[in-house]
Formats: structure tokens, sequence, C-alpha cells
């Protein structure tokens, strides 16, 4: 039996204490925009769940998917972990996304405009645009 496949039965599933579940409604169980998912994938076998991660480890790593671990002291680079169930958002949730994710578009569209317009005429009135690109030991790099 695989861990989805428990979801159906509220008393099988338990959730850490004291932390949100973004699948799992203490009350409720499978929230709503869940629910099609944790059906779709109640079914698969353990078997299947294994051969699917194993797949999906092969492809990060084929694919060059990797992170550098810059405290290891051998400086090796690591292959990405996946997590095999996709985290899922009900509109509202998206809503919330989608309209930061359209002020920030503005604002990059505004700075690259003003920034293009500054190159362009010599006598513009606004300041270059500067960017931080990192910060190490206590000094902050701008261009």
């Amino acid at each position: 039996m695989t861990q989805l496949s428990l979801l159906t039965a509220s008393s099988d599933y338990h959730p850490l204490p004291g932390a949100w579940d973004e699948m799992w409604d203490s009350d409720a169980g499978v929230r709503p925009h869940w629910a099609h998912l944790v059906n779709g994938l109640a079914g698969l076998g353990a078997r299947e769940w294994a051969a699917r991660g194993q797949r999906i480890t092969r492809l990060l790593r084929e694919n060059g998917v990797t992170y550098h671990v810059y405290s290891d002291p051998r400086g090796y680079s690591r292959t990405w972990e996946l997590d095999p169930v996709p985290l899922v958002l009900d509109g509202a949730e998206w809503l919330s996304i989608e309209a930061g994710l359209e002020q920030r578009a503005r604002l990059l569209d505004l700075c690259r405009r003003c920034r293009l317009e500054h190159r362009k005429d010599p006598t513009c009135h606004h300041r270059p645009i500067t960017w931080r690109v990192g910060r190490r030991r206590g000094t902050t790099t701008w261009r």
C-alpha cells in the first residue's frame, strides 16, 4: 500500500503535529483542489513509485540539474532533488501569486525602459539604475 493510497481513510494519514499540510485538512481530509491528483496517484503501487523516482533521478542527472554545496570542502556538485508529487495551488492562492508576478513584471519593464532612456539621452534626469547582485562579508556589490 502506498502512502497516497492511505489518504482514502482519514484515520490512516497523520500530518506532522503543528505543521501546515498543503494537501490535508485535519477536519475535512484531502483538500478539494488536491482530490483529483490524489485519486490519480493513489492507485500507483510501490513498484511504480520506485520506478518513477528512479526515472526522475536519472533525468536530473543526465540533464546536469545540480547545485553546488559551498560548505563542502571537496566542492562537489550534487544532483537536485525533486519531489514526485507536485504542489497543487487552489485558485485563490494562484491569483495572489499572479498579482505579485504581474506587479514585478511591470516594475522591471519600467526599470528597463528608464535605463534605456538614460542611455539614449545623456540629459535624462534619471539616475542610472543599480542592481544589487550579491552580498559577501558585509559588503554589497552594485552594478
